[in-house]
């Protein structure tokens, strides 16, 4: 079981902005200053840094189980960072359930145009 915060973000100033507890409760609107880079902590406990980019972007991606045996409660999927740099956005999911094509822990990294439709569907807010 993870302990600590989701991720860590070093800020322009340098100094550190702890995320939250939760996948739910991430923090990241609560980010006032640019960020310079970030550390996420995946399902194995291992971490992964994003760094050298001009903007960063989080995503948690939940459905609602209505039938199965967690009936009523969210389940939190898919996690997706984003990096922006030179008008390309860098994409990670973290998948954070087993499914067909999927076991916990997989990432998948894409590239996108950052003119390209769904980037562009992203809150501009989410943008740090």
């Amino acid at each position: 079981m993870r302990k600590g915060p989701i991720y860590v973000a070093i800020l322009e100033n340098n100094k550190a902005f702890a995320g939250g507890m939760s996948y739910q409760d991430s923090k990241w609107l609560d980010i006032t200053l640019k960020i310079k880079r970030i550390f996420y902590k995946l399902p194995d406990d291992n971490t992964l840094c994003l760094s050298n980019f001009d903007k960063y972007y989080h995503l948690v991606e939940c459905v609602k189980d209505f039938n199965g045996p967690k009936q009523g409660q969210e389940i939190v999927e898919y996690v997706r960072l984003y990096g922006m740099k030179d008008n390309k956005v860098t994409e990670y999911t973290l998948c954070l359930t087993d499914k067909k094509e999927t076991k916990v822990g997989d990432i998948q990294r894409r590239e996108y145009e950052a003119t390209d439709e769904y980037v562009l569907r992203l809150n501009s807010q989410g943008w740090k």
